[in-house]
């Protein structure tokens, strides 16, 4: 994690919430220092390069709806937008590139399921609109990335009954849309998104919620390449 910085939110001030910001090179913590402090009232959303500069932004949300995002240099805020007021049947589901512009997009999903991708330029929403097709609420989104290899993001779902499905993103526009597998949703669920094997597409990792064990599915679009077993963590440890 050479050079990244990660964000610690210390929530046990009873007034204000303050937000840190680590400097990391591998495991350790180079430097650390308050960035700034919110009013209570406001939560953390989400974070994602939405300005093309290559250097990751926050987005904030406040108990009235109210989106703001923070444009970051380093510990710096080096600007502010005020982007937008969502009702409370609104949350933010993921962030990730569905335009292939090299700006981070912001995808919403209503309580009935409705998705909504805002496409940012520079600091703004250029556009904000449906996805061409939806998904119910038996169906969860777990995670967005280029599982084809297109230089777009795309949406992985896992239903209710363990069937786990893929979106191949265009923009708003669902270009195609499958099955890839299914596992037992009593046992496994997908814990994270993650380039696995170094071939600039997606793999999927899942978790057994008894257990602790790892299994990952190697994709190639649609398809998958190779499966198998990664290991066991040990007791007390947690994905994060």
């Amino acid at each position: 994690m050479e050079g990244h910085n990660l964000i610690a939110i210390d929530p046990a001030l009873a007034s204000r919430t303050y937000f840190y910001s680590w400097h990391m090179n591998g495991p350790s913590i180079t430097d650390a220092a308050a960035v700034l402090a919110l009013d209570l009232g406001w939560s953390f959303i989400a974070v994602g390069d939405y300005t093309g500069d290559r250097i990751d932004d926050i987005l904030w949300q406040n108990a009235a709806g109210h989106v703001v995002g923070w444009n970051m240099d380093g510990r710096a805020i080096a600007g502010t937008h005020s982007l937008a007021v969502l009702g409370a049947e609104w949350s933010i589901a993921a962030t990730g590139d569905f335009t292939g512009d090299g700006k981070d997009d912001f995808l919403w999903r209503r309580d009935d399921g409705a998705t909504v991708i805002w496409e940012m330029s520079t600091g703004a929403i250029a556009s904000a609109v449906n996805t061409s097709a939806h998904a119910g609420t038996d169906w969860r989104m777990a995670g967005v990335g280029d599982a084809n290899g297109d230089g777009y993001d795309d949406i992985v779902w896992m239903h209710d009954n363990g069937t786990v499905a893929l979106w191949h993103m265009d923009g708003e526009i669902v270009v195609s849309s499958g099955a890839i597998g299914g596992v037992d949703p009593a046992d496994w669920q997908i814990v994270e998104l993650g380039d696995y094997n170094g071939d600039g597409r997606i793999d999927i990792l899942f978790q057994n919620s008894s257990t602790g064990a790892l299994f990952a599915w190697m994709l190639d679009g649609f398809v998958i390449d190779s499966a198998g077993f990664i290991g066991t963590p040990g007791a007390g440890y947690e994905l994060i």
